[in-house]
């Protein structure tokens, strides 16, 4: 059943997991509703049911384009003092992503359109005392960086949150261009020319509203 459901495109960061994974299991819902370490490209995406393959292949085309790139998770960083990630070295390929998507489906805005510029990150925790969250980071950074190749993008679909239920799978993978091949892709041509402003700014901490992370300052990002 699709009905309700919704839907996230992510970066899955399988090589974080060790560095992350226990944290999130007690600090992140994101991690309890099956989701793994990642960063949010856009959430919520087109709910699950007015997906067609269409849409489909027009993502398929679209990430077709893009050269594969090294994701580095180098530092910690805060969203005010509710929600710890991991800030990636250089965000200008994933905000590429983003808005080479948010420019294909202008009605699925990332957080629904709440902010104006996009902080990409990798959710370690959030809503939780302060104390644990600073004893997480404490753990985390001397085990950073980490370097994670990024050759596709997900796309998970679950049901709210906020629905204490069911748990999100992925439903679909958008593989990039082959390795060696033309893409126009992060970092360059065709997707920097839309992303160079929000690019250049995503350093300030605008966060999204916590994801599938239910934060005060939420980062509606599946983490």
């Amino acid at each position: 059943m699709t009905a309700g459901l919704l839907t996230a495109l992510i970066v899955e960061c399988p090589a974080a997991e060790p560095v992350v994974g226990r944290h999130r299991r007690r600090l992140d819902r994101a991690a309890a509703l099956g989701v793994p370490a990642h960063v949010t490209v856009v959430f919520p995406f087109v709910p699950l049911r007015d997906l067609t393959e269409r849409d489909h292949d027009h993502l398929d085309a679209l990430f077709s384009a893009v050269p594969p790139f090294e994701l580095v998770g180098a530092r910690t960083g805060w969203f005010g003092d509710t929600a710890l990630y991991v800030e990636p070295a250089d965000p200008r390929p994933l905000v590429a992503l983003v808005d080479l998507v948010v420019a294909a489906f202008p009605q699925a805005p990332p957080y629904g359109g709440a902010f104006p510029e996009v902080v990409p990150h990798l959710t370690i925790g959030h809503d939780h005392p302060r104390a644990e969250l600073r004893a997480a980071e404490r753990e985390v950074g001397p085990l950073l960086p980490v370097r994670q190749p990024v050759e596709c993008v997900d796309l998970w679909s679950g049901p709210a949150p906020e629905s204490g239920v069911g748990r999100w799978q992925r439903v679909r993978r958008y593989p990039f261009a082959a390795p060696g091949s033309t893409g126009a892709g992060p970092g360059s041509g065709r997707l920097d020319a839309r992303s160079g402003d929000a690019a250049g700014q995503a350093g300030r901490r605008v966060g999204p509203p916590q994801g599938l992370d239910d934060r005060p300052q939420r980062t509606l990002d599946l983490g």
